[in-house]
């Protein structure tokens, strides 16, 4: 009857209670004494559950110093930008730029992984959240840059090469990605511990993945356009991520230089969108030649 319920909740389950649960469900592979009822299971269950939850998130000390929880070949080491192919490429126009921040950084929040042991020993020193990335000359990591608006009603078939979201470390690899319609998103789990990805989406189909530590590949896909999508791991509440999902393949995610690039692109006049999971979203509006880069930068700000 326990192997059926674990069937049944594997893929989809409560965000409040069924990761909890599975969570320490996980935990409960123990050696029961001989004829130990089914009592003792649930009353431990649910001990576990309602002591077993603990702040994963606290604020920095002032002198606290912000370190990055990967190194930039780490962050990018999964393709989050748009790969253009010969049949998608609509013209010889490019828009450069970088997205920089003024004004006062929020201060980073230290992560605890203590909480599950498999998360906890991969990592010795202090590591931070990731939601502002900002680097030493005031550039933006994890910007999304996308055509919003004047690609008028051409259709771009959907690339046959996956997007890549890994689970490695415990944290979402890449944090910020483009993925076209149709396009199939290929989730990993490259730790020895349990995992779930939980989609909110409001225009395309929700979705609440488990991912055991033997379950290594799952996937997915999104019909319709839809700038975010958040998603998230209910096990460890540190792990975020964000899919914009869109109709074409003109964009981008800002590196760790600030820096993004459109290209292959036709001429004409277009609104430019970048969006940030906390700054919010600018736009610009830019007008393309034929064979023309033109340089356009973003800047964020907060009092």
């Amino acid at each position: 009857m326990i192997q059926k319920l674990w069937q049944r909740t594997n893929d989809s389950f409560d965000q409040n209670f069924g990761a909890a649960w599975l969570r320490n469900f996980r935990l409960l592979h123990i050696k029961l004494p001989n004829g130990a009822s089914g009592f003792w299971l649930i009353l431990i269950s649910v001990l576990s559950f309602t002591f077993g939850c603990r702040q994963n998130e606290q604020p920095a000390p002032s002198n606290a110093t912000p370190q990055r929880a990967f190194e930039p070949n780490q962050l990018f080491s999964l393709q989050s930008d748009s790969v253009i192919t010969a049949k998608q490429a609509a013209g010889s126009s490019a828009i450069r730029g970088r997205v920089l921040f003024k004004g006062q950084a929020p201060t980073p929040k230290p992560i605890s992984m203590h909480q599950d042991p498999a998360c906890a020993v991969e990592r010795e020193e202090q590591i931070y959240s990731e939601d502002v990335v900002l680097n030493a000359d005031n550039t933006l990591t994890n910007v999304f840059v996308y055509i919003k608006e004047g690609l008028a009603q051409q259709h771009y078939a959907a690339p046959a090469e996956p997007k890549v979201l890994d689970q490695h470390h415990c944290r979402y690899l890449p944090r910020v990605f483009g993925i076209q319609v149709g396009q199939t998103l290929k989730i990993l789990n490259s730790d020895p511990t349990f995992h779930n990805v939980h989609a909110s989406a409001q225009k395309n189909k929700a979705f609440n993945l488990g991912m055991s530590k033997v379950e290594k590949v799952k996937t997915r896909t999104f019909d319709q356009t839809e700038v975010m999508i958040p998603l998230r791991c209910n096990v460890h509440p540190w792990m975020s991520a964000y899919a914009g999902v869109i109709d074409h393949p003109f964009y981008s995610v800002t590196d760790s230089t600030g820096s993004f690039k459109l290209q292959a692109m036709p001429a004409g006049e277009y609104v430019v969108a970048a969006w940030h999971e906390v700054f919010g979203s600018i736009e610009q509006k830019i007008k393309l030649a034929d064979n023309e880069t033109k340089t356009v930068d973003f800047i964020f700000t907060r009092r």
